[in-house]
């Protein structure tokens, strides 16, 4: 039988990540070959992600890609990447997170424009992640009862412009985190 690549499994947004994970590595290592890298490389990049504000998380995800990659290119990550190395990298961060205080909620909306304020508190009263928000549309809005109706996937044309300044238009398929449909009282 053939075997199936398991990027077909994935989702844009997870291709994306991966994605975002070795360009930053190739660009923080400016490493042409792999039998260039040493383990400072990841090191280096890792410690260029804490610098520019990552979260443990991301970091820990990039790491795990990064990781990932490698070992499917045939590089023998447990010999390469020491394991006191590996356990400090790898490290997730506790689950329970502390939400913003009313005074950090309060300091953030004071700084704000009339604009990112009325965002911040839709995101704030809707639970809607940024992105989510962001591809909502007035169909999905229901008055009647007032829910939003947030579906599992949208696909959506986007204008960008591409690397040499032309505008491109592009079929874009945003899915949820989940994946799921939910209703979002308002």
């Amino acid at each position: 039988a053939k075997k199936r690549s398991p990027s077909l499994k994935l989702s844009p947004t997870t291709l994306r990540h991966y994605e975002d994970a070795l360009l930053g590595f190739l660009r923080v290592s400016k490493r042409e070959y792999l039998s260039h890298l040493m383990e400072g490389d990841i090191v280096e990049y890792m410690d260029f992600l804490t610098k520019d504000g990552y979260s443990q998380k991301t970091r820990v995800d990039r790491y795990v890609s990064l990781r990932g990659f490698l070992r499917n290119a045939g590089v023998n990550v447990e010999k390469f990447i020491e394991p006191s190395i590996h356990k400090r990298l790898s490290a997730k961060p506790e689950g329970d997170t502390t939400g913003y205080t009313q005074e950090q909620l309060d300091r953030l909306l004071a700084v704000c424009d009339e604009y990112h304020r009325n965002v911040f508190n839709f995101l704030l009263s809707t639970g809607l992640r940024y992105r989510e928000a962001n591809h909502l549309c007035w169909c999905d809005v229901d008055m009647k009862r007032w829910v939003i109706t947030l579906p599992d996937e949208r696909k959506v044309n986007r204008k960008y412009r591409g690397r040499d300044g032309k505008v491109v238009s592009a079929a874009v398929t945003f899915e949820t985190k989940s994946r799921k449909k939910r209703e979002i009282p308002l």
